[in-house]
């Protein structure tokens, strides 16, 4: 919500002057910055279920974002395609050895980058053959790093196979 908020072009726009071409033309510059379209897609739903709390407070006579739609977002087709065994093996063999570990627990674990990254020791279950994803490193505005819960709750058990966890 506070990048939303951040990142509006029409902070300075008084509630009742506020229109949807100030919307729309918020939406347009975010795409054209390079943002995503979820991301955009995120951040209008965002502002506008502020906007809508002020109709409803009537504060607004109308929601200025009704009819605003974010970019397209992108074709199923288009989506995250999943290394092959084969795939993930030729990886492997390329990495660094300081950085197998990492590689081989993000692959077969299923792990986004952010939550290999905020993985620790405490996570791992060696017994159990348990990976408890519960936090990831995330890069907040202005270039900082955070660690935060994982994104859409996706808290997380895993299970390991012996070979990952096995020393040797």
């Amino acid at each position: 919500m506070d990048l939303a908020a951040r990142s509006v072009t029409f902070s300075d726009v008084p509630l009742s002057k506020l229109r949807r071409s100030h919307l729309e033309a918020w939406v347009r510059t975010m795409t054209s910055d390079g943002l995503a379209p979820s991301t955009v897609k995120t951040r209008l739903v965002n502002v506008r279920s502020v906007l809508r709390a002020a109709v409803r407070d009537r504060v607004m006579a109308q929601d200025p974002s009704d009819g605003v739609t974010g970019p397209r977002l992108r074709r199923r087709d288009a989506s995250m395609s999943i290394p092959t065994p084969d795939q993930v093996a030729l990886l492997l063999a390329a990495s660094d050895g300081r950085y197998r570990a990492f590689v081989a627990l993000a692959a077969f674990a299923g792990l986004r980058l952010g939550e290999g990254a905020g993985l620790q020791v405490r996570n791992v279950d060696f017994l159990r053959r348990q990976l408890t994803i519960a936090r990831q490193v995330q890069r907040a505005s202005g270039g900082s790093i955070e660690v935060r819960a994982p994104k859409y709750g996706s808290e997380r058990l895993v299970y390991l196979p012996d070979a990952l966890v096995s020393p040797g």
